[in-house]
């Protein structure tokens, strides 16, 4: 037992080592995303016809992703655009953001957790996809 537990002593200071360099790894592809993605994804697809610029009054509508309705709403931007006649309603892409009042309750995908917009949410982001 004596033997087991000084060998695991030994251990520990190689493994911090992998533990800094990989933490340092995920801090530069976490801030790189940060620089390229941040804030892409909060758009949507949205109906803005009803909307007034001038006033900032009226409403405006999200289309929803068929294949993920109710749960998520349909993100544009990159290779993703929104449909110009769809039902009648030409969409636009905004960024929409957070606006519980408006329907937008979630800002990035899987509920907000993943996402560029900081840099602890890029480092978890950089972890779930390794």
């Amino acid at each position: 037992m004596k033997e087991l537990v000084n060998t695991i002593f030994l251990c520990v200071d190689p493994l911090v080592d992998v533990l800094t360099l990989t933490i340092f790894v995920f801090f530069v592809f976490s801030v790189l995303g940060m620089e390229l993605f941040q804030g892409q994804g909060s758009n949507r697809c949205l109906d803005v016809s009803d909307w007034n610029e001038k006033t900032q009054s009226g409403t405006w509508t999200v289309l929803s992703d068929d294949y993920t309705f109710p749960i998520e709403e349909r993100r544009c931007g990159g290779d993703f655009t929104c449909p110009t006649d769809y039902e009648g309603t030409k969409y636009e892409c905004y960024n929409a953001g957070r606006n519980p009042e408006q329907g937008i309750l979630k800002q990035n995908q899987a509920d907000g957790i993943i996402g560029y917009d900081n840099l602890g949410q890029a480092m978890l982001t950089v972890f779930v996809f390794c």
